[in-house]
């Protein structure tokens, strides 16, 4: 079971529907990394275990009687602490943003976006397409349709890159990997 907590989302979940893995046994595996690396990160602040497991019990048993929820059931995630979730604090709507953005910028940014995080492009593909889309109070006025992608191949795609901002300095360190990356897509 080494790499299954490394394995993409939609890997796991063929996982779940070709019933080689439970809901509740692959939450339980990740709950326990969790619990075993999380002192150090920090990365799952607020936690809703009980919750979870309830929810990965219901999914086996949905499971069982053929009912699919959707690409990614039973599945285990994270949910940034930003959104609101019944039942779980939300840090978002009480922080202002001063601060946060760089010291220049009066307004918010094109480039400050909500969206998931993910292990391979497969599983972005997934997840955006569960999270894209209208609130329910825009729905009425629009709607959303992505063409599907023209790239195929990384090096049809277009990549711009920032090195350093002003007043803001970016460690030479970190420059030079950004440089290496962009060294790399460039070839």
């Amino acid at each position: 079971m080494l790499d299954i907590p490394f394995r993409s989302a939609k890997q796991l979940a063929a996982d779940i529907r070709k019933k080689k893995i439970g809901c509740l046994e692959l939450l339980d595996l990740y709950l326990a990394r969790i619990e075993k690396y999380d002192g150090a990160l920090n990365a799952v602040v607020v936690r809703d275990f009980d919750r979870a497991r309830t929810r990965a019990r219901a999914a086996d048993r949905a499971l069982s009687k053929r009912d699919v929820w959707g690409p990614l059931h039973g599945v285990p995630m994270t949910i940034k602490e930003s959104y609101d979730v019944a039942g779980l604090p939300t840090t978002w709507g009480i922080v202002p943003r001063t601060g946060q953005a760089l010291p220049w910028q009066t307004a918010p940014v094109d480039i400050d976006v909500v969206g998931p995080l993910a292990r391979s492009a497969d599983d972005l593909a997934i997840a955006l397409s569960a999270m894209a889309g209208p609130d329910e109070i825009e729905a009425a006025g629009w709607q959303l349709r992505l063409p599907p992608p023209r790239q195929k191949r990384l090096r049809d795609f277009k990549v711009a890159l920032m090195l350093d901002a002003p007043e803001i300095a970016v460690d030479r360190t970190v420059q030079d990997r950004l440089q290496a990356l962009a060294d790399f897509l460039s070839r």
